[in-house]
């Protein structure tokens, strides 16, 4: 149980369930997460210190909650390893692995909602020019690194599929690792976050600037708010249902991925 410490952490990537699974917990008295994600504290802003952090994540729990938090980049780094090993090496670590190219194309419309990436361009052309859609979407090696550090009983890797076919046993799963008293009234059974088209470009990159500047300053919780707020979501945003096509999954299998396939069966 919770000790004025944070007891379990979501990894990563992005675009793999973290919405869904942010959802969940939030819905489950047993648990504590912030309203907020991606509070980037182990690998962007630990120069804040240790207090700063728990101001955020542990103000209002109780002995009777494990604590949370998700940040889907502290998989891919190394100081957040070791931070993170100083800080509880006890951790509960969560890692949810889904189809590499299918991440990536999740990953390329957001970049695309949120002005990063011309509308023009295709997905293949996106994959040639940002790094971030290939190597979030490797995810075997970081989480072999996390596993070799706290040992596999405390790294939980869930197939992406798995929530997509079953959210229950999806959520039983997670439940199960944390030794939690799940509530099966708010498992979310469709997604929290799909993919969504840009109303007005050039505003929704102006507040994705303040946002960024908000984390920065310390206030990821504002952030958060926004990015909960569903006036704000639907005056930004329509919903987008656009499927990556089985030529450009191919593709991007046969430059990026192939080895990667191979590999993330190791974590299961």
């Amino acid at each position: 149980m919770n000790s004025a410490k944070v007891d379990f952490l979501y990894l990563g990537p992005d675009k793999a369930g973290s919405s869904w699974i942010h959802s969940f917990l939030s819905a489950q008295k047993s648990a504590h997460v912030p309203t907020f994600k991606d509070i980037y504290f182990f690998d962007r802003f630990y120069s804040r210190g240790i207090e700063w952090y728990h101001s955020k994540v542990l103000p209002s729990v109780s002995r009777q909650q494990l604590c949370g938090e998700l940040s889907h980049d502290y998989l891919f780094s190394d100081q957040a390893i070791e931070r993170i090993y100083s800080y509880n090496s006890n951790m509960k670590l969560i890692v949810c692995a889904r189809d590499p190219a299918k991440r990536a194309f999740s990953h390329y419309l957001y970049l695309k909602k949120m002005g990063l990436v011309p509308q023009s361009y295709s997905f293949l052309e996106a994959l040639e020019v940002h790094s971030s859609l290939v190597i979030n979407s490797k995810i075997t090696a970081p989480t072999m690194k996390y596993i070799a550090k706290f040992g596999f009983d405390n790294v939980l890797v869930l197939p992406f599929s798995l929530l997509e076919e079953d959210p229950s046993s999806f959520a039983k799963c997670i439940g199960d690792f944390l030794e939690l008293r799940i509530d099966d009234e708010y498992i979310p059974h469709e997604k929290v976050l799909g993919a969504a088209r840009s109303r007005w470009p050039l505003l929704t990159r102006f507040l994705r600037r303040i946002g960024d500047g908000a984390r920065s300053a310390g206030f990821p919780e504002a952030v958060g708010a926004i990015k909960a707020n569903r006036l704000i979501t639907r005056l930004l945003y329509s919903r987008l249902n656009q499927k990556i096509t089985e030529r450009e999954y191919q593709t991007a299998n046969e430059l990026y991925f192939k080895e990667e396939l191979v590999d993330i069966r190791k974590l299961f």
